[in-house]
């Protein structure tokens, strides 16, 4: 008589052996990194410290979008923005010699480069990355200026349009999911002035660059808390082990 076998033990029979634990290790790595090169996302947000400033500090504004999108372990970033400055120095009583000045700067700029995720095993979009950024501002500056002297006063007045600055930029920082398409971060980092224009304003007040700065300083550090919605294009899943055909 032939042994009686159930439909669950013909089940097992028929499946292969379980693959040695290094082997699955190989598996979980192939099947975690399908489909990385093709676009999942684009993320699109804006940082909050900038509107914050533009919201209390007097005679600055700076409106910037950045968005970027995940090719693989690296994401290509963009970020735009437009800016303006403003500074005066009005009369003091008891130090009339000294300059009175209105200075403005107002114009654009963009920075595009490239993050590398150090947490690609995050797929909820979560990451620590390191970066670079190529940014360039182009922008105008207005300056006019009273001097008193011995003589009485001196009004004179400068005006310079199509000015370029252009820097780099190496920062470190993380973003993490908040709520559904929502996610957070901070950005921290170094900007390095590759170029700074050369002309009679920067003799009377420091020169200033929309997204960079003021010009006196080649080198400045910042500091950004962004806010990020993330539009799906598709969802590449949890990373599962797949045994070898």
């Amino acid at each position: 008589m032939d042994k009686d076998i159930s439909l669950d033990s013909a089940e097992l029979a028929r499946m292969p052996a379980r693959p040695e634990r290094e082997k699955l290790g190989e598996e979980f790595k192939l099947r975690a990194v399908e489909g990385w090169f093709i676009p999942s996302y684009i993320r699109v947000g804006t940082d909050m410290i900038s509107w914050g400033r533009t919201a209390f500090e007097k005679g600055f504004t700076d409106m910037r979008i950045h968005a970027d999108t995940d090719i693989g372990r690296w994401n290509l970033s963009v970020e735009m923005g437009r800016s303006t400055f403003s500074a005066n120095r009005s009369p003091i009583e008891d130090r009339p010699l000294e300059p009175v000045y209105d200075y403005e700067a107002q114009g654009q700029y963009i920075k595009a480069g490239i993050d590398v995720n150090l947490t690609p095993r995050n797929w909820d979009n979560s990451m620590i990355f390191f970066g670079v950024r190529r940014a360039d501002s182009f922008y105008s500056e207005d300056f006019s200026y009273v001097v008193n002297n011995v003589w009485g006063q001196t009004q004179e007045s400068l005006s310079q349009s199509g000015n370029h600055t252009s820097w780099y930029e190496i920062l470190f920082g993380y973003r993490t999911h908040v709520w559904q398409n929502f996610s957070a971060g901070m950005t921290g980092g170094v900007q390095l002035a590759t170029n700074t224009p050369t002309d009679d304003l920067q003799s009377f007040v420091p020169s200033y660059a929309p997204g960079f700065g003021h010009l006196q300083r080649n080198t400045r550090y910042f500091l950004e808390f962004n806010l990020f919605y993330t539009i799906r294009f598709w969802d590449k899943g949890k990373p599962l082990a797949k045994p070898k055909k």
